[in-house]
């Protein structure tokens, strides 16, 4: 009898700005730079893991804090846990829920402990707050607060086939097992950094809802795209069919199907895969 090739875990991640979008209200300073959407891949020969973030375009972006540096640094602390871990080994899918939650709150302590700092922009944020405290006083007051918002989502797929993902937000995950294609739309939401005063000091809190979690066995590719990417996404379900398998000698079909889509959105997309590549 002959063994079946141990497949090769292979992964990449695509992404293209948007135009920017018009600030709302009062948030005129708009921050231009890359980066509003991430994403990454990180392979292990026994495991890949994917992840995408999305920051809130309409979000202020105040003494260096934004939504798209808390995407950024979102992704940035996921990596670090994994590559910490893979000192010891490679992390088990089952342990993604844990890797998130502590992620978000290296995050959270990070943005803490640089308000802290000298030029941290401790200073700037309280005039900021307390200007809002007094423009709301003089229209019969209310919490006064600034939100910096990203949603996240991640998946890890095993050697063997195993598949273990889940999300905060509207990212979108399209899993490939054998005979069926599954798409995942998935709830909104956001990992939020609430600024806030604290005895006349600024200070972040944390708002994360539950993560949406899912599983799945003998799984050959998984992708997960920003909402802005959805099209794409769904594209690339369509065209592959119940019975698609990554080989060396459909690849290129696969990526002519990502070429292929028409998005219809001019807002910023990120789109990061992995898969078990076979021989033949």
């Amino acid at each position: 009898m002959t063994s079946q090739p141990t497949p090769l875990l292979i992964g990449e991640v695509f992404t293209s700005p948007g135009p920017r979008k018009r600030p709302l209200g009062e948030h005129q300073k708009h921050d231009p730079e890359l980066g509003e959407d991430t994403g990454g891949v990180l392979l292990h020969p026994e495991r890949a893991w994917v992840w995408v973030a999305d920051g809130a375009s309409d979000h202020p972006n105040v003494a260096g804090y934004s939504s798209r540096t808390l995407a950024q640094e979102l992704g940035e602390a996921f990596s670090g846990r994994l590559l910490r871990e893979f000192a010891n080994g490679a992390p088990d899918p089952g342990t993604l829920q844990q890797l998130f939650e502590a992620s978000t709150g290296e995050v959270l302590d990070r943005w803490n402990g640089r308000l802290q700092e000298p030029g941290g922009g401790r200073e700037t944020l309280t005039r900021h707050l307390e200007s809002l405290k007094r423009e709301l006083a003089s229209s019969g007051g209310g919490a006064v607060f600034l939100e910096f918002a990203a949603t996240f989502a991640a998946a890890c797929l095993a050697g063997d086939g195993r598949l273990a993902g889940l999300s905060v937000g509207d990212a979108l995950l399209m899993a490939n097992p054998a005979g069926v294609t599954q798409f995942f739309a998935l709830r909104r939401g956001a990992v939020t950094l609430r600024l806030h005063l604290k005895e006349g000091a600024p200070v972040f809190s944390l708002f994360c809802p539950q993560p949406e979690r899912f599983e799945n066995r003998q799984v050959d590719l998984v992708a997960l795209s920003t909402d802005g990417a959805r099209d794409t996404l769904k594209a690339l379900r369509d065209g592959l069919g119940p019975e698609f398998r990554l080989t060396a000698r459909n690849y290129p079909r696969f990526r002519r199907l990502l070429r292929a889509a028409s998005p219809g959105t001019q807002d910023d997309k990120t789109l990061a895969f992995a898969g078990r590549l076979y021989a033949g």
